[in-house]
């Protein structure tokens, strides 16, 4: 594609630098990806540089432009600029070709988030770019809609493997997700030298422009190529003799636009009209569909007087032009002309070209966003899902329906990220709501979002004192107001209440009503159980309670089955456990919701470690971690790489935690720095830090199962001699875990004490140790058992009794990828021996975390584009992991990835959830 009317020729002069940079991108698309956004002011060439991209042949070009009056559609921008590759969706994976058909309106509406859009897009781009390489241009990607700026900065973060590259150009004064986001390579388009700038006056200036003139208008334009190219076409004459001073107000940049309105001034009122409707609509098909034959005709004198250009469509030649146009026409003007659009368009443009031809509140109006608002919601856009229901709570006359359609408006914008005006918006609400179960709810979430910004203390005093006054008149609304207390209360400690009040409150208030109030009831009063209490019979009671719950999938939202399925796993219902973790993961992936996802993900793993199998426990974490950085989402980024430190602690990778060691202060890197030191046998190094992480957390924390700790410490005690502490750690322990009736805790207890039992005890010590796990197996635990029973014998001259036992912990720390216990039991053999085993590493081990996930997929049979959908990458990318693992393990096909996987215990034949 040309530039319009040899427009960018002139334009270009002197950027050189910068068109040298953006074809060493589209070259290099023949051997990877690039995503790049040129940054600069109005008029400073960022269009020209776009334009200067032409199909030559050796790749296509994709071009797409956002547009102020569309801004607000979700996904507009992206539905024009993968219109042109409609015929290639049956290209991608059968779900994500009917999530494009929808986005495209070529098929019925599919729910959907960025991410899914974002998957969906990338595999389509990636899929059209096999035979010659993609150039995608978006220019004005400032004004493009929230939600096509979120899915572009999704496919540039992983274009990096594509032969696709992404060109965008964006205002320097306008907020743009593509500038922010750091994947893009950020090209700032500055001032022309002056001495180019010199040159293109010189070259398009008119005749009989005076030296002093010319020396004004560069002074004045500071190197904009725009400014240099228009302005002297607004002088008059005198102007450009120098025989009359310049008006104050001419310069370059943004005042660029009052010098297009002049050119738009020369043209006939029935033309103004044209171009009213045509700026106003933002799609020239629908602006000519508006237009009269008068109207039609006057787009030709338009085009004559060098503001519009008419190819195989109609548009502006700049956009200033555009806001020129727009700007000049009156209110009322304005206003006609959207109602004129609103005739001939449908979905949520009309809903958004009504509201602008409104001057006060209309239902007409209101109700259109409300539809175009629950539209975007459906397709994933909580911007413009946000934006709309904004906009019709503002033309809304009742106070009572203002007043929700705010709330509505405040959860879609903190879905957004912009908690800080849903806040704004909740306060507004409040000042119209006129029932007190509108209140509550508005207070609700207004204390919710007080707990994401950390002000714990105003949260819990606003839910607390709603939950008050809403017992008597509303038993429903109450219950969900103290739920929400008991989250603020594990937070909060100056609070002074145990959360165990408000959570049993809120239990009671919400009966055995079996719908969402009652599950957020229990999920509260799981959540303070687990804090803060021994379990027991209650427990179990309370967990049944809630799985049932779970089991209507309307009410698997967001967190809590992922929650509710790590307190079953902490309760030994593993079974339970797994099951509800496979269809909550499962259902998040399949609607693409990756916030929630991304929480199951790091759950998963914290579950599969509380069962020992810590193999699959760094799995799953490591699935979670660039999920999370692709979200970015820093709190579960954080979240997601706890568990998996806490998981390097239990393979006892010591080098790992000193990684992730935060300060001398923070107990939690003491407590893992411990438990690795423990696997390496450095014993008074991990006495040391455990000590200080068993002060910290065993007793000041409110999380009940950091009770455990005493555990870790009196094994190092026994281990390093310290017998009289290790004795004492476990008398004081031993109460706490005799009543929680746990097995595993239970078996951990009997490991310590066969550690310190008389001699003639030993083996039946250690047996009962073993004997609490037959029937709640724990994998690492059961290999723990084994070298400590060896490692006693070995101790007490029983050297050849000790053998099998070291032998047995060996190969199942190796089966785990324990490998500071695989090490610690290789020096026990050697000990007693004389030989070291070798180190027999699983095949899987050269295996990047990414290359695992792929493979474990693959080896069930997926197609690659299966994987990418799944995992959120592209099919090359799929491809390329799948290669390099191919590689690594000297095997060429599925079947012998799948035989590899099972001989080292890793799961092939995944359940749909698993990673």
């Amino acid at each position: 594609m040309q530039a319009r009317h040899g427009e960018s020729e002139p334009l270009l002069l002197g950027r050189d630098p910068e068109l040298a940079l953006i074809a060493s991108a589209c070259e290099a698309a023949a051997g990877g990806g690039a995503a790049v956004v040129l940054v600069g002011e109005p008029g400073i060439g960022k269009s020209a540089l776009l334009a200067s991209v032409a199909g030559d042949g050796s790749r296509n070009v994709l071009r797409a432009r956002g547009v102020d009056a569309e801004r607000t559609v979700a996904f507009a921008t992206l539905q024009a600029l993968l219109w042109p590759l409609r015929g290639s969706l049956d290209e991608v994976a059968p779900q994500q070709a009917a999530l494009l058909r929808s986005i495209l309106a070529l098929g019925p509406p599919a729910d959907a988030t960025t991410f899914s859009v974002g998957a969906a897009t990338l595999a389509l781009l990636s899929a059209c770019s096999r035979e010659r390489p993609l150039v995608a241009v978006v220019d004005d990607a400032h004004l493009a809609d929230a939600a096509t700026q979120d899915v572009l900065a999704f496919v540039a973060r992983r274009i990096e493997p594509e032969r696709v590259v992404l060109l965008a150009a964006a205002r320097t004064d306008e907020p743009c997700a593509l500038v922010a986001d750091g994947a893009f390579v950020r090209i700032d388009v500055a001032g022309l030298a002056p001495a180019d700038a010199r040159a293109l006056l010189a070259r398009s200036s008119p005749p009989g422009l005076a030296d002093v003139v010319a020396e004004q208008l560069l002074a004045r334009c500071r190197g904009n190529p725009l400014g240099l190219l228009e302005l002297p076409r607004s002088l008059t004459s005198a102007q450009l003799r120098g025989d009359e001073p310049l008006a104050p107000s001419i310069a370059g940049g943004p005042e660029l636009q009052r010098a297009f309105a002049e050119r738009v001034e020369q043209v006939s009122e029935t033309a103004r009209s044209a171009l009213l409707l045509l700026a106003a609509a933002g799609d020239p098909d629908a602006a000519l569909r508006a237009m009269d034959e008068d109207e039609c005709a006057g787009l030709a004198e338009a085009e004559r007087a060098h503001v519009v250009a008419r190819g195989a469509t109609t548009e502006f030649v700049h956009p200033l032009l555009e806001a020129a146009v727009y700007g000049a026409a009156s209110a009322d003007d304005r206003r006609a002309a959207h109602r004129r659009i609103a005739n001939v368009v449908e979905g949520p443009r009309r809903a958004w070209h009504l509201a602008q031809a409104v001057e006060g509140p209309s239902d007409e109006a209101a109700g259109a966003l409300e539809d175009a608002a629950e539209e975007a919601r459906a397709l994933g856009g909580a911007a413009a899902q946000a934006q709309a229901l904004e906009r019709a709570a503002e033309l809304t006359p009742d106070d009572e329906l203002r007043a929700g359609r705010l709330l509505r408006a405040a959860n879609a914008w903190r879905e957004a990220g912009r908690v800080d005006h849903a806040q704004e918006l909740l306060t507004t609400a409040l000042d119209h709501a006129r029932e007190p179960r509108t209140r509550w709810a508005i207070q609700l979430e207004r204390g919710g979002n007080l707990e994401r910004t950390t002000a714990y203390r105003e949260s819990y005093e606003l839910l607390l004192g709603e939950a008050r006054s809403a017992e008597q008149a509303d038993p429903a609304a109450a219950a969900r107001l103290y739920a929400a207390v008991t989250l603020v209360v594990n937070q909060y400690r100056d609070a002074g209440v145990s959360p165990l009040e408000p959570a049993e409150r809120a239990v009671e208030l919400a009966g055995h009503s079996g719908d969402e109030v009652e599950l957020e009831a229990l999920f509260a009063l799981v959540t303070a159980r687990m804090n803060r209490l021994p379990p027991d019979e209650r427990d179990d009671e309370i967990l049944a309670r809630a799985a049932r719950l779970l089991e209507q999938r309307e009410l698997r939202a967001r967190e809590r089955p992922h929650w509710i399925a790590y307190a079953l796993a902490e309760h030994e219902r593993d079974d339970a456990a797994r099951r509800l973790s496979d269809v909550a993961l499962a259902e998040t992936r399949a609607v693409g919701d990756v916030w929630s996802h991304c929480y199951g993900l790091f759950a998963r793993a914290a579950i599969e470690l509380a069962l020992g199998r810590i193999d699959l426990a760094r799995t799953w974490a490591f699935e979670a971690i660039p999920l999370a950085d692709q979200i970015g989402e820093q709190w579960r980024r954080e979240q997601a790489e706890a568990v998996r430190v806490e998981v390097d602690a239990a393979r006892g990778c010591v080098a790992e935690c000193e990684a992730a060691f935060v300060d001398e202060s923070h107990a939690h890197s003491q407590l893992h720095l411990g438990r690795a030191l423990l696997a390496q046998a450095r014993f008074e190094e991990s006495v040391r830090r455990l000590e200080l992480a068993n002060e910290a957390l065993s007793q000041g924390s409110p999380r009940y199962w950091y009770r455990w700790i005493p555990l870790d410490l009196a094994e190092a005690y026994a281990a390093a001699g310290r017998r009289r502490d290790a004795e004492r750690v476990l008398r004081e322990v031993r109460p706490l875990i005799e009543r929680a009736r746990l097995a595993r805790p239970q078996a951990r207890l009997a490991r310590v004490a066969a550690w310190l039992a008389p001699e003639a005890r030993i083996d039946a010590a250690f047996a009962e140790a073993l004997g609490f796990l037959e029937a709640t197996p724990h994998h690492l635990e059961h290999a723990r058992v084994e070298l400590n029973w060896g490692e006693r014998l070995r101790r007490s001259g029983r050297s050849e009794d000790a053998v099998p036992h070291l032998e047995r912990a060996l190969a199942r720390f190796e089966a785990l990828g324990a490998t500071g216990w695989s090490e610690r039991a290789r020096s026990e053999i050697a000990e007693v021996t004389g030989t070291r085993p070798a180190a027999s590493a699983r095949r899987t081990d050269v295996l990047t975390p990414q290359e695992l996930r792929v493979a474990r997929h693959a080896s069930v049979g997926m197609r690659d584009r299966e994987i990418a959908a799944a995992l959120y990458l592209s099919p090359r990318t799929v491809e390329s992991y799948l290669h390099s693992a191919y590689s690594k393990l000297g095997i060429s096909n599925r079947t012998q990835l799948a035989g590899i996987l099972a001989a080292d215990g890793v799961s092939a034949a995944a359940p749909a959830g698993e990673p």
